[in-house]
């Protein structure tokens, strides 16, 4: 049974970061961002002892390297060198999620289009606003990689593993918010709504795949 009891206190911590991140309170805003990505971890840990606990075990240990992450993707215009170090905390935990995936299920034909279309995308973006990403080379490349590969493979659950629909739209809206936030960090830094944006499809997200995680 999923713990929907953990939607409320969710709600309400992410609104409160939300009005700090707002509010440029950086301190009080990571602090609430660490804590909503913790309640996810905990959501993960304790569905352990379920039926497929490998992929269950390798979701949460993903999950953990994401609130490790969290903490150091705080100094995105602050410290380049810690942003650099989320931005590796984050390709492990796409590594894990999609070690996790593919034990659930194996290659399928729409992930490779969904690949492609998801790379091209990512290629575009970055082409069009003319992102420049050259201070976080070669990680950011490394990472683009993870991340369309993980929420292609994510979104042909769809249609290849439809039991696992929470694992595939968590997965999905990761990619999603991590395209938002390219858009934030190297073309739109100054309009909030963007970061509104990516906050909200991130935590989204990692609160499905937690409670994906139940479902196994």
């Amino acid at each position: 049974m999923i713990p929907v009891w953990i939607l409320i206190p969710y709600c309400i911590v992410l609104t409160v970061y939300l009005v700090f991140e707002q509010k440029k309170r950086f301190v009080a805003a990571t602090a609430l961002k660490l804590t909503l990505s913790a309640m996810f971890c905990a959501t993960a840990w304790t569905a352990l002892g379920q039926t497929n606990a490998v992929p269950a075990l390798m979701i949460s240990l993903g999950l953990s390297l994401a609130l490790a992450g969290d903490f150091f993707l705080q100094y995105i215009k602050r410290d380049n060198k810690k942003f650099k170090t989320g931005i590796l905390l984050f390709a492990g935990t796409q590594v894990c999620l999609l070690m996790a995936y593919y034990l659930l299920c194996p290659p399928s034909w729409p992930e490779f289009v969904f690949l492609a279309a998801f790379l091209v995308l990512a290629l575009v973006l970055m082409r069009v606003q003319h992102w420049d990403v050259s201070a976080q080379n070669p990680h950011i490349t490394l990472y683009t990689l993870l991340i369309a590969w993980m929420g292609a493979k994510a979104l042909s659950f769809v249609f290849a593993a439809p039991q696992y629909m929470l694992l595939a739209w968590g997965g999905v809206l990761f990619f999603v918010s991590d395209m938002i936030l390219g858009i934030w960090n190297y073309k739109y830094s100054k309009k909030m709504l963007f970061a509104h944006l990516n906050w909200l499809t991130y935590f989204a997200g990692e609160i499905l795949i937690a409670f994906g995680v139940w479902m196994l």
